[in-house]
């Protein structure tokens, strides 16, 4: 799950104290995975979220959910934008891989 606090690991969104001090406020717990309260199929997803890395669960996290431009996550996330953009065509093609198929 994404409950860590920013800086907690190496896999976090914001590692380093540098990219912790820069931050977003609302962004330095992220327990937006957490704090869904799924009903019946959402769970799915959720579960397939929750085997992600940490960097593929952050960048859709923050991209969909918390729905953050491009620029703004690349940043939180310590990378290039473009980099931010593979990433997310990554972890969504693991994610529909994993998915059982009505999804």
């Amino acid at each position: 799950m994404l409950g860590r606090s920013c800086g907690s690991d190496a896999g976090s969104c914001c590692s380093g104290r540098l990219r912790h001090a820069q931050c977003p406020a609302g962004l330095r717990r992220l327990d937006v995975v957490r704090d869904i309260e799924p009903a019946g199929e959402p769970s799915i997803l959720l579960d397939h979220l929750s085997r992600l890395s940490d960097k593929h669960r952050a960048v859709l996290v923050l991209r969909f959910w918390a729905d953050l431009p491009e620029a703004e996550i690349a940043k939180i996330v310590g990378v290039r934008p473009a980099t931010f953009r593979s990433l997310t065509a990554r972890a969504l093609a693991r994610l529909r891989k994993n998915l059982p198929q009505p999804w």
